[in-house]
């Protein structure tokens, strides 16, 4: 599932504006999903309020999991996947 959503953050990403390449990246340094994510929202391209739900709701989802609640972790999941949807899905 973490893979989807790295998918669909590299897709926003590939899809909008660019920005300058930061100093780790003129080292080699591979982008983190949550660098990639600060990056969308410093140029307008995701809210960042959208990004802390998806985080939160993610986090509860592994937490439901180690407990083994199938249920509330697949909730979670639903949640972080609406969460991600274009506006125009909604």
């Amino acid at each position: 599932m973490q893979a989807r959503f790295d998918a669909r953050l590299d897709a926003i990403a590939g899809a909008g504006r660019v920005a300058r390449q930061s100093l780790g990246a003129d080292l080699s340094h591979q982008p983190t999903p949550r660098s990639i994510a600060a990056a969308e929202v410093k140029l307008g391209e995701l809210n960042q309020h959208v990004v802390r739900s998806v985080r939160r709701a993610l986090n509860r989802a592994r937490v439901a999991d180690a407990r083994g609640n199938t249920r509330r972790c697949e909730k979670e999941l639903a949640r972080a996947e609406r969460a991600l949807r274009p506006v125009s899905t909604r």
